[in-house]
C-alpha cells in the first residue's frame, strides 16, 4: 500500500473515531428527561419541575437532568409550595375539580373538591396565607358554561 493510501485510511479511521466520539457524548447528555444542553454560564442555577400528563407524575429535574424525585398520579400544572409539598389539579374524570397536596412521599395531606356541577376548576390557581384565617388559602378560577340565552 503507498503512502497516499495509508494516509487516506488514517484520516478516514481518525475522521470515524471522532464521529462516535461526539455521538456517544451526545447520547451521554439525552437522559430520561431529555436534556440536550445544558450552558451553565447561559443558566439560572436552580431546579425544574414539570409536570407529564401523559403519565400523571410530576418530575423535579436538575440542572443536568437527573430526576431528583417525582410524584405519580398529579396532573400537568404542578407547583411547589413553601413547605416543601405539591399541590396540583389531576385532568382525568374521575378526579376533575379536585386539588391535591402532597408531601414528599407522594401522600396526600390535603384534598378540595369542586362540588358545583355547572363548574370546572381551571388549572390557573395561587395558594396564598391568610392572615384573617391564620392558615393557607388556594385561590383558583372555575370556568362555566353560559348559553347565549
Amino acid at each position: 500500500m503507498d503512502e497516499v493510501s495509508q494516509r487516506f485510511i488514517f484520516s478516514l479511521a481518525a475522521a470515524l473515531v471522532s464521529i462516535f466520539s461526539g455521538i456517544a457524548q451526545a447520547d451521554s447528555l439525552r437522559k430520561e428527561t431529555s436534556l440536550t444542553h445544558w450552558d451553565e454560564g447561559l443558566a439560572y442555577n436552580g431546579y425544574t419541575l414539570f409536570g407529564a400528563d401523559a403519565n400523571k407524575t410530576t418530575y423535579l429535574l436538575d440542572m443536568e437532568g437527573n430526576v431528583v424525585h417525582y410524584w405519580r398520579g398529579v396532573g400537568a400544572h404542578p407547583r411547589l409550595l413553601d413547605n416543601g409539598n405539591l399541590l396540583d389539579t389531576p385532568d382525568d374524570d374521575e378526579t376533575s375539580n379536585t386539588f391535591l397536596e402532597l408531601d414528599w412521599g407522594g401522600n396526600v395531606v390535603w384534598r378540595y373538591v369542586d362540588e358545583r356541577e355547572e363548574y370546572v376548576t381551571h388549572h390557573d390557581w395561587a395558594r396564598i396565607f391568610n392572615p384573617k384565617l391564620g392558615e393557607p388559602t388556594t385561590l383558583y378560577l372555575a370556568n362555566r358554561s353560559v348559553s347565549h340565552d
